[in-house]
């Protein structure tokens, strides 16, 4: 199956990279994240982020690493979901990275994105990976050969 990253033209993050942005100043010095939600189109050779779910109160976020829980997850992804008429759907995950380091994606991040990429392909979808930074957000798609950094 070939990656998403060669078959999509666009991912559209929109205003989502300012709220992002204000979460993880929110939280520093530590690390934070969640889900992302949105709409994947094949046919337009699109992907569309339009929220991001808040941490599980579960999740633990340190200065230097963020690890999204699980508790009530399935019930805030399906009400999100419910909310937009069943027209988003969870896409992948997003988390900010310290100050002083880019958002250039770890060895730890490239890890859990082709761990995502194994979990979303069941459902023929692609994995998405956001890392927001102090000066940059990069985007992953599909895996590590679907870096976007910016």
């Amino acid at each position: 199956m070939p990656t998403i990253g060669k078959r999509l033209d666009r991912l559209d993050a929109g205003s989502l990279k300012d709220e992002l942005r204000s979460k993880r100043s929110a939280a520093l010095p530590d690390e934070t994240g969640g889900s992302l939600m949105g709409m994947i189109d094949f046919e337009r050779r699109r992907i569309d982020v339009v929220g991001a779910l808040a941490p599980p109160p579960d999740s633990v976020g340190t200065t230097g690493s963020f690890i999204r829980g699980v508790s009530k997850l399935k019930m805030d992804i399906e009400a999100a979901a419910s909310r937009a008429g069943n027209q988003i759907r969870y896409i992948g995950e997003w988390h900010s990275h310290p100050e002083g380091m880019s958002s250039a994606p770890s060895k730890t991040d490239l890890a859990q994105i082709l761990k995502l990429k194994h979990a979303m392909e069941i459902e023929g979808l692609p994995a998405i990976s956001v890392i927001v930074a102090e000066k940059s957000v990069s985007v992953l798609i599909g895996g590590p050969e679907g870096a976007v950094h910016g």
